[in-house]
């Protein structure tokens, strides 16, 4: 994403009964009521190269009467792209949408996900390759795997922007490679680095914004994205390693490091490890040194 900042979308909030999904255009153009304005604020600066929402980005909107709990289908609004238009602050839909009487609960996420069967058990995964790029539109694999959130409840009818703020609803693991005391040359700027162990796959409650490790899936090598010539980072599904078990993996001038160690991955939270490269292969050492939240 390049564009930084906020951005604020115009829409109108239609005012018929619930669809299954992106419900089709609404008769009669909205006359005498209101125009729905939100403002999107995206977390920070750590998807792909830049810190707010690019051109073919698409956010998935649910807008539910306050007095009723949200629901895959029986919504004011139901999964309904807006997609980044990339010029300004413009957002589209396929059709107007307006405010109607009423107090109303907001919730957002990126990225969108065409069908949603359920708002409780919503099923996601961050990429096993997170080191692909971008392709015009189309995120690369660490920011496809960078799942966002927003909500915002109790909202009446009105002329000013809805702020819906974005938070990470996955754990964040930054890995920097260190040349260590008695290497003579620099290390190379070509490693491949893997995150070992986790589980690569969640199930997510669109009303409370949390997500839940998916207890029937096996653990998978994650390949980290490289953000500069010795840094790593890789996005997780929050979870728990409670036992010393293979970590980290570095492959590096036709050599292998594996670490090992227990970690608390948290959602929402970026994890610090350092890995020191040493010539003696005995001396290779890696230290989980920090916790950094609201990445």
């Amino acid at each position: 994403m390049r564009h930084t900042g906020n951005t604020l979308i115009y829409i109108g909030l239609l005012a018929l009964a619930a669809c299954a999904q992106d419900c089709p255009a609404p008769q009669g153009n909205g006359e005498g009521r209101m125009e729905m304005r939100l403002t999107m604020e995206h977390p920070g600066a750590t998807r792909a190269t830049a810190t707010a929402f690019e051109a073919g980005d698409r956010i998935g909107l649910y807008v539910v009467a306050d007095s009723i709990k949200l629901s895959p289908a029986d919504n004011l609004l139901n999964n309904v792209a807006l997609t980044y238009t990339g010029t300004g602050q413009a957002w589209s839909s396929r059709y107007p949408l307006y405010w109607d009487k009423g107090s109303y609960n907001l919730y957002a996420y990126y990225p969108h996900t065409l069908s949603v069967k359920s708002v409780t058990d919503m099923p996601f995964a961050v990429s096993t390759d997170q080191s692909t790029p971008r392709s015009g539109s189309t995120p690369g694999g660490y920011e496809a795997s960078d799942l966002l959130y927003a909500a915002r409840k109790r909202v009446a009818a009105t002329d000013e922007p809805v702020v819906l703020t974005f938070r990470h609803l996955m754990s964040h693991l930054t890995i920097r490679l260190i040349k260590g005391e008695d290497c003579e040359d620099d290390l190379p700027t070509n490693a491949r680095v893997y995150v070992l162990g986790t589980v690569p796959e969640a199930t997510i409650d669109l009303a409370y914004g949390e997500a839940t490790k998916n207890p029937r899936v096996q653990e998978r090598a994650i390949r980290a994205r490289q953000r500069s010539d010795y840094v790593y980072e890789a996005i997780v599904v929050p979870q728990r390693i409670q036992y010393r078990t293979p970590l980290v993996e570095v492959e590096m001038g036709g050599v292998s490091y594996v670490f090992e160690d227990i970690i608390h991955f948290k959602a929402g939270t970026d994890h610090l490890v350092n890995i020191v490269i040493n010539e003696d292969p005995e001396r290779v050492e890696m230290n989980i040194s920090g916790e950094v939240d609201k990445w």
